[in-house]
């Protein structure tokens, strides 16, 4: 029976808690009823905020979202909207219940972001013009920087130029100074310069036997021309220096052994006149034997000639012997004795005679050699000069004509160089000018791109103070350095507060 007693108990207190657990579903069901209510009437904007019950349909959606979410946080979500709302300059929703307020948002919404898109292509759109001014200006730069350098590169061409000018100048004159000589030099016969080199030579030899002294040496100055002496000093080698002293040398040593010739050939002369005068004595004081001597005439060997010295050494002997003879055979009364051979002393005189005739004539022809040894040294001297004279200034012409072509050739080089950079420096300038041109187009778009900005409803304060103000300024005449300065301060300050 007991046991009876507990079970019911039991089954009673279960029945107990199954009411209160239906009547616990019961109100849940009506709490998520009213809940399911209160949130359509929210999403279907259905809800009649000045009624008085909207504060009860609220009530249990409001309690509702509190248990199931941040509160804290929707809220502080909510605040963050409006504050962004004022931010922008966009009209809020009325002040109210938290929920309206919520609500009023999202019917605001889609407009906010019609605005918000608008602003969206507005910035765009300036920083497309802001883009396509910084392409604009550093193509500027690069060819403000390209302009520079070729005026720096034309600045130096006329400095260039005109010294290649002066170069070619002096080249000219020293290509016309070795042509008039050349002229010269071939006009000139060979045989004009050996009469003035044998007259040099004649006069040295004639002071040098008068008085001994240094020999001179030839003087070019007074017998070259000065088409010959202007071009020598051209000479910057020591080869037309060379060439004139081979001549002089030639010549310097051509002077000492005709000296020497002539010094001798006169000795010889004079020693001869005295021999002759000796034995023309000794013949006249020998009656005995020169009477009836058959005295044939000289004729000249046609064998090479005999030098004078052996002869009159010869002929010094012979009257040595005839000398001897005479202090020997005669008496002193002048009578010849009767044992002498009077043949031999014949042979002797007729010999010595023969001898006098072969000096002479061997004088003679020592004078006629001394002079054409002269004649052929000055006339070889004068062609061996004259033909170096003509190989060194065709080579030094030849010279001067591949010079004055090579600075020709570079001087005009020059110039084409000077007459592309100066077309460059137009297109240049014309590029500049195209760029500036369309870096004020672009600047006028900008200006309207700011001021169609500083317009928009959903941009910051912040953000339309920067646009009204750089829509402003932009339009204010600036220089070109200025305009670039200028851009380079606001639109940093524009980038930030279009990020905010």
């Amino acid at each position: 029976m007991e046991k009876k007693q507990t079970r019911l108990t039991q089954i009673n207190q279960g029945i107990s808690a199954a009411e209160q657990q239906t009547l616990q579903i019961e109100e849940e069901t009506r709490n998520t009823l009213l809940i399911q209510q209160g949130l359509s009437a929210l999403l279907t904007h259905t809800l009649d905020w000045n009624s008085s019950a909207s504060d009860d349909i609220l009530k249990r959606p409001f309690q509702y979202l509190a248990e199931t979410a941040n509160a804290h946080q929707f809220m502080r979500q909510i605040d963050d909207c409006f504050q962004i709302i004022r931010q922008q300059g966009l009209p809020s929703p009325p002040e109210g219940r938290l929920l309206q307020e919520a609500v009023q948002l999202q019917e605001m919404l889609p407009a906010y972001k019609n605005i918000w898109a608008q602003s969206k292509q507005q910035i765009s759109q300036v920083e497309e013009v802001i883009d396509r001014l910084d392409t604009v200006e550093q193509q500027r730069q690069a060819v403000e920087h390209a302009l520079q350098n070729t005026r720096n590169l034309l600045a130096r061409f006329p400095s260039q130029i005109d010294q290649a000018q002066i170069v070619l100048q002096k080249q000219q004159v020293v290509t016309q100074t070795f042509e008039n000589a050349m002229t010269l030099l071939r006009a000139c016969k060979p045989e004009s310069l050996a009469s003035i080199f044998q007259q040099f030579l004649d006069h040295e030899v004639t002071a040098q036997l008068a008085a001994r002294g240094p020999l001179n040496s030839l003087d070019k100055e007074k017998i070259l021309p000065r088409e010959l002496l202007a071009a020598g000093s051209l000479d910057t080698s020591i080869e037309f220096i060379n060439i004139w002293n081979v001549a002089n040398t030639l010549i310097q040593k051509r002077s000492k052994k005709s000296i020497i010739e002539v010094d001798a050939y006169r000795q010889a002369s004079s020693k001869f006149s005295s021999l002759k005068e000796a034995f023309t004595e000794h013949w006249k004081n020998l009656p005995a034997f020169t009477n009836g001597l058959i005295l044939e005439k000289y004729a000249s060997p046609s064998q090479q000639e005999v030098h004078y010295d052996p002869l009159i050494k010869r002929i010094e002997q012979n009257i040595s012997i005839i000398v001897q003879f005479r202090m020997r055979s005669l008496d002193a009364s002048g009578n010849i004795f009767q044992n002498y051979n009077k043949h031999q002393i014949q042979k002797l005189l007729l010999e010595t005679r023969a001898l006098f005739f072969a000096t002479d004539e061997s004088i003679k022809h020592a004078l006629t050699s001394i002079q054409t040894s002269n004649a052929t040294c000055t006339t070889t001297t004068a062609h061996n000069f004259s033909a170096a004279l003509n190989h060194w200034l065709t080579q030094k012409l030849q010279e001067a004509t591949v010079a004055q072509q090579a600075t020709l050739h570079k001087k005009e080089l020059m110039e084409g160089e000077r007459q592309q950079l100066r077309q460059s420096l137009a297109n240049e300038e014309a590029h500049l000018t195209r760029l500036l041109q369309t870096r004020t187009r672009y600047e006028n778009l900008l200006t309207d791109a700011f001021h169609q900005l500083g317009q928009s409803a959903g941009i910051s304060e912040a953000l339309r103070q920067i646009a009204q103000q750089n829509a402003s300024s932009v339009t204010v005449p600036l220089t070109h350095t200025a305009t670039t300065q200028h851009r380079g301060e606001f639109i940093p300050a524009y980038r930030l507060c279009c990020q905010q």
